[in-house]
């Protein structure tokens, strides 16, 4: 409808559940607004958007930076923690462009160049990892590289990243470097 976000807000926080079962489970209730879902731990909306064909890394992120949603901003997701992680991981359907990237490539110096994170270090990004191979993830900083990631794997120029999808048997919810045209990309996270 026309109500601003403080109205659908007021709506939400006046939601209660209750049940009749003994079970002390704790449960988790999503909120889907639109296509974008909503992960209170981060204050943020996510959506994987599938386009059907490939795309490179450069259009998803153009294309991410275009949207909004609420008066939000949208961007490559930037994944700084293992519950962002998982529920990031629970949203993807397939192989997804994340905002992660080598900035001088194949040095190892890997960074979250979009969204808030990347305007740290003066517009560089956040630098979370270093290397290649296991490589070390900075102190205080989070990684969810697949088993022997990042590689850039028989010198073919990876240095972007991507998530795996549920499809990636063994792999959901890790992350890996791809050359920035990979045609087996064919999704991104907001």
């Amino acid at each position: 409808g026309t109500a601003g976000a403080q109205a659908y807000q007021e709506a939400l926080r006046s939601i209660k559940f209750s049940t009749t079962t003994s079970d002390t489970d704790t449960r988790t209730i999503d909120f889907v607004l639109g296509s974008g879902l909503y992960f209170a731990d981060t204050d943020h909306f996510y959506e994987y958007v599938s386009t059907g064909s490939s795309i490179t890394w450069d259009a998803a992120k153009v294309a991410a930076e275009k949207t909004s949603l609420f008066g939000r901003k949208g961007y490559l997701v930037t994944i700084t923690g293992v519950q962002e992680n998982e529920f990031v991981r629970s949203k993807t359907l397939g192989l997804g462009w994340i905002g992660a990237k080598d900035i001088t490539p194949y040095t190892g110096d890997w960074r979250w160049v979009t969204g808030p994170e990347g305007l740290a270090d003066s517009g560089k990004g956040l630098k979370f990892h270093n290397g290649y191979g296991p490589g070390i993830t900075e102190q205080g900083k989070y990684s969810n590289w697949s088993y022997g990631e990042p590689n850039n794997w028989n010198n073919i120029g990876e240095y972007v990243a991507h998530i795996y999808g549920p499809e990636d048997a063994g792999f959901p919810g890790t992350w890996n470097d791809y050359e920035p045209d990979n045609a087996d990309v064919r999704g991104y996270i907001i």
